[in-house]
């Protein structure tokens, strides 16, 4: 399980929140996500990801990758 708010404390442990810090967050999940997923490992990302520029970004490096909204 990939928190996303425990991986911004430690990337970025005074946020800013701006466009530019989010899109780095987003891309090092979805790197940490692709990494282990090379390995074998299931992944969960517990994100809001509300921007569908991060979930591509994600789907062709995760293996078997699918989404979930509310």
């Amino acid at each position: 399980m990939l928190e996303l708010d425990e991986i911004r404390k430690i990337l970025t442990p005074s946020p800013t929140y701006s466009d530019l810090e989010r899109d780095v967050v987003y891309r090092a999940l979805a790197y940490m996500a692709a990494r282990l997923t090379e390995v074998g490992r299931p992944v969960i990302i517990g994100a809001t990801a509300h921007r569908r520029a991060w979930r591509r970004l994600a789907r062709p490096s995760v293996a078997r990758f699918a989404g979930a909204q509310r």
